[in-house]
């Protein structure tokens, strides 16, 4: 006769026996498996103005206000960003906080997201999104496309304002921010 060990004693003492389901899978929800610890509050948050700044930012990197062309900012594409509707609005202070953590460590600034340029915000968020060749890319990567995502629907919608759809073929395709 083949004696195995019974799943509760492998499991610990309180688990009931479940059978052919692997433990893991029958004790996750299914959506939240891989980072249940990063899933954030469905509430919405109030940002700070630190959090607020380093969003507009992040909209000005996707879509930057250059040679007289109005961008993200002029757009309100924070407003978009925020909206609780869109749901990206938990997840804020998440990425703002993994931002200025890379902006901070790995990339050696020593200083927040919101305070670079155009040029390091746009090599700090390709690494975020996995795109250097050095780095697997940031936990958040999702919310960074969703981020991406509702800037360009902000400015080519004219969702706040109509100021992007009078520049339609600006800034062109990108081969860094297409989520």
């Amino acid at each position: 006769m083949n004696e195995r060990m019974p799943r509760r004693a492998f499991l610990g003492g309180g688990v009931a026996i479940l059978g052919g389901v692997a433990a893991s899978a029958a004790l996750t929800p299914k959506k939240a498996r891989a980072a249940a610890w990063m899933l954030p509050s469905t509430t919405p948050e109030t940002p700070t103005t630190h959090q607020i700044a380093t969003m507009k930012k992040l909209a000005d990197t996707i879509i930057p206000n250059v040679d007289g062309f109005p961008g993200a900012i002029e757009s309100n594409a924070f407003d978009t960003i925020n909206d609780p509707y869109y749901g990206l609005n938990p997840y804020i202070s998440e990425m703002t906080s993994d931002l200025d953590d890379a902006t901070y460590w790995a990339h050696a600034y020593f200083d927040d997201f919101k305070n670079r340029n155009y040029y390091e915000r746009a090599s700090i968020l390709e690494e975020r999104l996995g795109q250097a060749w050095w780095s697997p890319g940031s936990v958040y990567k999702d919310a960074y496309e969703g981020a991406i995502a509702l800037t360009k629907l902000n400015y080519l919608g004219g969702l706040r304002n109509t100021v992007g759809t009078n520049y339609i073929g600006f800034p062109g395709p990108s081969t860094g921010y297409t989520p």
